[in-house]
């Protein structure tokens, strides 16, 4: 059976992309099959998967059966794949049958890591769907604000914060706002833009955090649980 997890970013530019990725990363290393799920389409930009290939939005909308979708190998990935977005308009709750692609994904083996864009909203459509959420902020009171807003929404699986070391807005402050539960936090590095520039971001092995092992799957299933809270280099 799958296993679902979605991230969720208190606002753009968080860093929630970048999450999804490195956690589909440190899945494959650590033996899953590994997929991305593309909801926003920014994903497919990051590794350039773009392309022709119909996607979630299609079956989403009954254009595309959900047993014919396909995922895009990332190369090189070690393995790493990507359910691209589609291109389907999606009008509104009235044309969107998301059940139907939760359905297909539990059905199918791997681990699949779902950015799924940002705000209550997004959070709301992978709660009634029983999918465990990872909040994703970072350390702005903007985005702590907003992550309130998420977690008073769906109460997320897990809390990760991307610190930026230009930033003094402090953990003790981001959690007095989002709530007293003890966040992943990592830190950001120059080095993935660089990664993420000449398309090898998902060859970078080191850089997909231990912290991300397991995060967002249940306890009961997992190998082992994440070490929350644990600063740890993106380059460790």
């Amino acid at each position: 059976m799958g296993e679902l997890v979605g991230f969720v970013g208190a606002k753009g530019g968080v860093g929630t992309t970048l999450v999804t990725i490195m956690a589909g990363a440190r899945a494959q290393l650590d033996g899953h099959q590994a997929f991305l799920v593309d909801m926003t389409g920014d994903i497919s930009v990051v590794l350039d998967t773009r392309g022709a290939a119909p996607g979630l939005s299609e079956v989403v909308t009954g254009q595309l059966p959900a047993a014919e979708l396909r995922g895009v190998r990332a190369e090189p990935s070690g393995g790493v794949r990507v359910l691209p977005k589609g291109d389907a308009e999606l009008t509104g709750d009235d044309s969107e049958d998301w059940d139907r692609l939760w359905s297909e994904l539990r059905s199918r083996p791997g681990r699949f890591l779902i950015d799924a864009g940002r705000g209550p909203d997004a959070a709301r459509r992978l709660s009634a769907a029983g999918i465990a959420t990872v909040l994703v902020v970072t350390n702005c009171r903007a985005a702590a604000l907003r992550g309130k807003e998420i977690a008073a929404a769906c109460e997320p699986t897990s809390f990760v914060v991307v610190k930026d070391s230009e930033r003094r807005f402090s953990m003790s402050q981001i959690q007095r706002i989002v709530g007293d539960r003890d966040p992943v936090m990592i830190p950001t590095d120059k080095a993935l833009n660089r990664w993420a520039d000449a398309g090898i971001l998902l060859d970078r092995g080191k850089a997909a955090l231990p912290q991300l092992r397991d995060i967002g799957i249940a306890v009961e299933v997992a190998d082992q649980a994440p070490s929350a809270g644990r600063a740890e280099s993106l380059l460790g």
